[in-house]
């Protein structure tokens, strides 16, 4: 049912609207924060590159999916209310860089749109099932060289788009994978710590307590994960106007309440 789901979305759609955009960076956005330990929500392709835009007048939207467009290699962009595709064949990124299996390009791009800043990444790919190709941005220069992608710009319509929906459906559908692993981890830690409490203090905990040391911590039992921030990425993503993304995010609401922890 997923996977069909998923094709849909590639689907010749119809034109769609500004807000459509908005609602689907949002829903990424929401899905590739951390959750309450910090920890990433979900898992998929796409970033989150806001944070890395030097010097802008304000904050921009900055969402990179890597992909392919007419052949080429290289990424989508999403800014505010712009879409488009920089990719590597240009004269003005050696021929070394962009080919061979392992690929390291060093980027710097300024998005289409007004007041935008400038990023300096490095796209990093390789040709072996399951790597997921990306970018690697920062303020501090780590090339000695970086080099302009030639872009393309891309009509505001719903195929311009499927990059982007794509990655967010790629991510919700897992959302509650990574709290169910989170909820096995934690079952296997709480085993460990009722082991650990009936076998009484462990050599390494008497010499910390004969050194003076508090050694509580290692009778602390394991810390559940919770729910909360997942839930309220999946409810931001079950308000976007599409409909395939509406009802994904509310089926993984279902499936994210029916995970419950060991005890």
């Amino acid at each position: 049912m997923r996977l069909a789901i998923l094709a849909l979305l590639l689907a010749p759609a119809a034109p769609g609207h500004a807000s459509e955009q908005s609602t689907l960076v949002s829903c990424f956005q929401a899905l590739v924060e951390p959750d309450d330990s910090n920890r990433p929500l979900s898992d998929g392709p796409g970033q989150n590159l806001a944070v890395w835009e030097w010097a802008p007048p304000e904050l921009h939207t900055a969402v990179a999916v890597p992909g392919r467009h007419r052949g080429n290699e290289g990424f989508f962009f999403y800014g505010d209310d712009t879409a488009e595709f920089m990719h590597f064949q240009t004269r003005d990124i050696p021929r070394e860089l962009r080919t061979g299996a392992y690929r390291v390009i060093p980027l710097a791009f300024t998005p289409a749109g007004p007041g935008r800043g400038t990023f300096r990444c490095e796209y990093r790919a390789l040709d072996t099932p399951g790597y997921r190709p990306g970018l690697d941005c920062g303020f501090v220069d780590r090339a000695s060289r970086y080099y302009p992608p030639a872009k393309i710009a891309l009509a505001p319509t719903s195929p311009s788009l499927a990059p982007l929906k794509t990655a967010v459906m790629q991510r919700l559908l897992g959302v509650h994978a990574v709290y169910q692993k989170r909820a096995d981890d934690y079952g296997r830690s709480l085993e460990r710590h009722r082991e650990r409490m009936r076998q009484g203090p462990g050599a390494l905990e008497q010499l910390g307590e004969l050194a003076g040391m508090d050694m509580s911590w290692r009778r602390q039992p394991p810390t559940p994960p919770v729910k909360e921030a997942a839930r309220r990425a999946l409810s931001s993503c079950a308000r976007t106007e599409d409909e395939y993304v509406r009802s994904a995010a509310n089926a993984e609401i279902s499936l994210l309440d029916a995970v419950s922890l060991p005890r």
